[in-house]
């Protein structure tokens, strides 16, 4: 018996539920399944990893934006889709333009149950994977090591080689940073950390990312890390191994800049080091307030090299002109990471600065000291360094 159009459009959309209610229910247990961190941890490193390693590779073999394509191509379906459906409404044919929407909500499902499935159990991890030095630190030692990092820092300022604008010249192509940045990643050996070959991939609609003030993304459906065309030099280094972190099964936000920060600065290329520094240096400079010492603090900055601040300076220019979309961006940014488990949100990105404040004791007495002119007691504080500062701590010792 053949089937009426009818019929035909009604077996369509059954089908359609179905498939779709299949991928909600995958995607509701794989969230469910995330709140046991021993089976997300377990998920993370067969299922996840064996997706990243294989999607991954795929799109290692194209010379281009695998993620910058799908863009417009979800755009256009989205685009078309929903014209059609808008058309087969005012046509009064509603169960077509039901299929039509439905067609569109499948393929949300698709992309976040891939999503999910390729990344949502890495979010559980509760432990940066970086090493980091957890003794104690006294102003004496924090100032010694900050002057050993800001000696380096001056160095590599003055030895790259830099354009009419004072802007430091990248020394290597695109792909052959993120083969160097590999190889960092491969000699590191961080625990938790998938060891699979990453290659960054250059994201040309430079201006739309700009505007939405990304710098680089990481698509988990297609494991693939991009950074933006119009990156600066020395922002870029940072950036590929942030995208090369999530890569490489690092979702975390925190977690991913923490693994960036630890490649970066621990490398033996000097242009790499740099972007290092150029992300991390200011977290040294920030604990000198932490211990309340604020003359120090202005004094570590006025010694920075004059490229460094001359560089800094372009690159806040550079990103003032692109400012169109960030505060939405950022809005969906923020949203997204609360959802996927990054309880700050994208406040993840900015490490804590805190400290502990007590009243001064004498030393011989234990009592508490009182400033003779407000006669109020006489404050301490205590730096609670984060695990940036004790990265740089790490690598010190």
């Amino acid at each position: 018996m053949t089937k009426t159009p009818h019929q035909k459009t009604k077996a369509a959309l059954k089908r359609l539920v179905i498939t779709a209610a299949v991928f909600l229910g995958l995607l509701v247990l794989m969230i469910i399944m995330r709140q046991f961190y021993t089976v997300a941890m377990f998920l993370n490193n067969t299922v996840s990893r064996s997706f990243a390693f294989i999607m991954g590779n795929a799109s290692n073999m194209l010379p281009f934006s695998v993620f910058e394509v799908f863009v417009y191509l979800a755009i256009i379906f989205v685009l078309s889709y929903l014209t059609l459906t808008i058309v087969r409404l005012i046509r009064k044919k509603r169960l077509k333009a039901l299929h039509s929407f439905l067609s569109i909500l499948l393929a949300v499902l698709v992309c976040l149950t891939t999503f999910f499935m390729a990344a949502g159990f890495s979010y559980a991890q509760t432990t940066s994977p970086v090493p980091i030095f957890d003794g104690d630190i006294s102003l004496t030692d924090f100032e010694r090591i900050t002057t050993h990092f800001l000696n380096d820092f001056n160095y590599l300022a003055q030895a790259l080689d830099r354009d009419e604008h004072g802007n430091v010249i990248q020394p290597y192509t695109d792909r052959a940073l993120s083969d160097k940045l590999n190889a960092e990643f491969n000699r590191a050996s961080l625990p938790g950390v998938f060891n699979h070959n990453v290659n960054v991939s250059i994201f040309r609609s430079g201006r739309l990312m700009s505007e939405m003030g990304i710098a680089g993304v990481f698509f988990p459906p297609l494991s693939e890390a991009n950074i933006n065309a119009l990156l600066p030099a020395s922002s870029r280094s940072f950036v590929m191994a942030h995208e090369i972190a999530h890569a490489r099964g690092i979702m975390r936000e925190d977690f991913a800049n923490d693994v960036a920060w630890y490649i970066t600065l621990n490398s033996e290329s000097n242009f790499i080091r740099y972007s290092g520094y150029m992300s991390a240096f200011s977290a040294l400079i920030i604990g000198f307030e932490q211990f309340g010492e604020y003359a120090l603090m202005d004094e570590f900055r006025n010694e920075m090299h004059p490229y460094i601040l001359a560089e800094r300076l372009n690159n806040r220019y550079h990103w003032s002109q692109f400012n169109m979309l960030n505060n939405f961006t950022n809005w969906i940014n923020d949203l997204f990471l609360r959802i996927m488990g990054q309880e700050d949100g994208t406040g993840a990105y900015t490490p804590d600065f805190d400290f502990i404040e007590q009243p001064k004791r004498d030393e011989e007495t234990g009592e508490i000291i009182y400033n003779p002119i407000t006669n109020r007691p006489e404050i301490t504080r205590t730096p609670i360094f984060n695990t940036l500062q004790r990265v740089f701590f790490h690598i010190y010792m």
